[in-house]
């Protein structure tokens, strides 16, 4: 179970998609996407959840945890998180603009221990 705090302005955009059974047989896919304008206070805690995640920062800047790794993510910075581990991640400027998509497939983790095999498991970050 997770703790969501998602204060996000009402001009931001939150898209979900149902994959179907043949869809989660490929290699990658996607079940969620959006581009969030986050207040400060705005943070999602999970303890697990089914899927990667990547978070693009447009503007101000956000943080993210997993385990005793920290990450700060100003603009023009990157991330992608193995959201089947415990992590959190949160605004930390008055207004925090981010790209976002949930992804899975038997594709991913691999490929993941391929690029990144040091931070396999732990959220990885990139810079423009």
């Amino acid at each position: 179970m997770g703790k969501y705090r998602e204060n996000i302005s009402d001009h931001s955009l939150w898209m979900t998609a149902t994959p179907t059974p043949l869809a989660k047989t490929l290699p990658f896919f996607v079940s969620e996407a959006g581009h969030f304008m986050a207040g400060l206070d705005y943070r999602v805690q999970r303890e697990t959840h089914d899927s990667f995640l990547l978070l693009y920062t447009v503007g101000g800047q956000g943080s993210v945890q997993t385990g005793d790794d920290v990450l700060l993510l100003p603009r023009g910075h990157s991330v992608i998180i193995d959201c089947r581990i415990s992590h959190e991640y949160h605004a930390v400027s008055a207004q925090w603009e981010f790209l976002w998509i949930h992804f899975n497939g038997s594709g991913v983790a691999p490929l993941l221990d391929v690029v990144y095999p040091e931070n396999a498991v732990h959220a990885v970050a990139m810079k423009n």
